[in-house]
């Protein structure tokens, strides 16, 4: 595979709800916390001879003790592991539910400040136009995935639906706790399972044909919402009437943001007030649902 380089070196690109700095799974936390924290119990409710009598009666064995016995060797682990499976499936379960890395954990090697800027000045680049629709595809993969992350994740380029009759320029799953995107997910007339966004690296005017099109993207085992992304809108009442016929017909709901919008979104993380995006993108839903 053809892979960026950073410094002769080359990157794997992987989605960022996948990254961790170490093995989910430690030997080391295994063995402190679950195995030796068992056999305490094991030793307490066998009344070995490493259990101690407090004064006021309570049975207890000290961990020490427990590891003097049982010290870390791995085909020991590997024996405990084959004789109390249970044990190592509770550990498995408590890892899986801490769920993925927060952002303000990769923020100490990030800043999204400065990316913010970063990505305003490289919207600002692409030319309006045909030639240039791939690279501007490209660029709102890469800003809707940072501005809607961990909401919208793993994002598809060109979606095949429909046995491959249609394509969805970008389609999200929606993973959202809370948040906008949790909202639309909860919500009994848009069931937002996923989100497909229509980008339009139009010059001309976006009329009723690119608002149909998003809407033909929707469906019951994808929801009823979406996002159309473009350079400009000219007539924006106009649009956002037709968004409202449409929420209002119970077809789904549409939003149709453009370079000013997405520099708006951009601009909240850029001041540090990343939150300030669900209130932008309420709003506008608010405008067509009103």
């Amino acid at each position: 595979m053809d892979l960026p380089v950073y410094q002769g070196q080359p990157v794997l690109l992987v989605p960022q709800s996948l990254v961790r700095f170490r093995l989910i799974l430690d030997t080391q936390e295994f063995y402190n916390y679950h195995m030796i924290e068992f056999l305490r119990q094991e030793y307490v409710n066998s009344d070995s001879g490493l259990v101690n009598i407090l004064k006021d009666g309570t049975r207890k064995v000290y961990k020490n003790a427990v590891k003097d016995r049982h010290p870390l060797i791995k085909d020991d682990l590997a024996a405990f592991v084959r004789d109390h499976p249970d044990v190592l499936e509770r550990y498995k379960a408590l890892k899986g539910a801490e769920g993925t890395l927060k952002n303000e954990v990769l923020d100490r090697f990030f800043d999204e400040r400065l990316f913010a800027k970063v990505l305003m000045e490289r919207l600002k680049q692409i030319p309006g136009g045909s030639d240039a629709a791939s690279e501007y595809h490209s660029v709102i993969i890469g800003i809707c995935t940072f501005l809607f992350h961990p909401a919208l994740t793993i994002p598809v380029k060109e979606k095949e639906i429909h046995e491959g009759r249609k394509r969805i320029d970008i389609k999200f799953t929606n993973a959202a706790r809370d948040s906008f995107f949790a909202s639309a997910m909860r919500s009994l007339q848009m069931r937002a399972i996923s989100v497909p966004i229509e980008c339009k690296n139009y010059t001309r005017k976006i009329t009723n044909p690119e608002l149909d099109q998003l809407q033909g993207r929707f469906g019951h085992t994808r929801g009823f919402f979406g996002i159309l992304v473009c350079r400009s809108i000219d007539d924006k009442q106009r649009i956002k009437a037709a968004c409202c016929d449409t929420a209002l017909d119970g077809r789904g709901y549409m939003l149709a943001l453009d370079d000013e919008d997405i520099i708006e979104m951009l601009g909240y993380v850029r001041e540090g007030a990343r939150k300030n995006i669900d209130t932008y993108l309420q709003k506008r839903l608010d405008e067509i649902t009103s």
